[in-house]
């Protein structure tokens, strides 16, 4: 065999490879099953708050945390994984990856919540936190 001939057979060989795995190499069922993430929001006593919503929470102890409640639809989504992240750099705020908010000082932070599969969505909630008013009457 002449060396040309072989060049000529092995550079076929890469052309139907490229082909058989442009054509074949996807897995079509992952495609045609997937169901992506379309509606995401915070939930607040119970109501879907749109995204920017503004919570104002007064505490009496601060140790106590603040527990975000979600939705994430349709309820046949693939994959409905949720991460959250705060905008708050001093580290006086942390929030957990199962929405756990824990405050250190009395501050505003705005907290956001994003899918993690292809539809990318990501919504977000200011939190405001201050003491409680021990105002009014005292009783008699």
């Amino acid at each position: 065999m002449s060396k040309k001939f072989i060049i000529v057979i092995q550079l076929v060989v890469c052309v139907i490879a490229v082909i058989m795995v442009s054509f074949y190499g996807r897995n079509p069922e992952f495609y045609r099953d997937h169901k992506y993430v379309e509606d995401l929001y915070f939930i607040v006593n119970g109501n879907q708050v749109s995204s920017g919503y503004e919570v104002f929470i007064e505490y009496e102890d601060r140790t106590i945390p603040y527990q975000l409640t979600w939705f994430v639809g349709p309820d046949d989504a693939t994959n409905k994984t949720v991460e959250f992240s705060t905008n708050n750099t001093s580290g006086n705020v942390e929030v957990s990856q199962s929405g756990l908010v824990i405050f250190r000082t009395d501050e505003s932070t705005t907290i956001f919540m994003r899918t993690t599969d292809e539809s990318l969505i990501t919504v977000s909630i200011k939190i405001t936190i201050k003491p409680a008013s021990g105002g009014g009457e005292l009783p008699l």
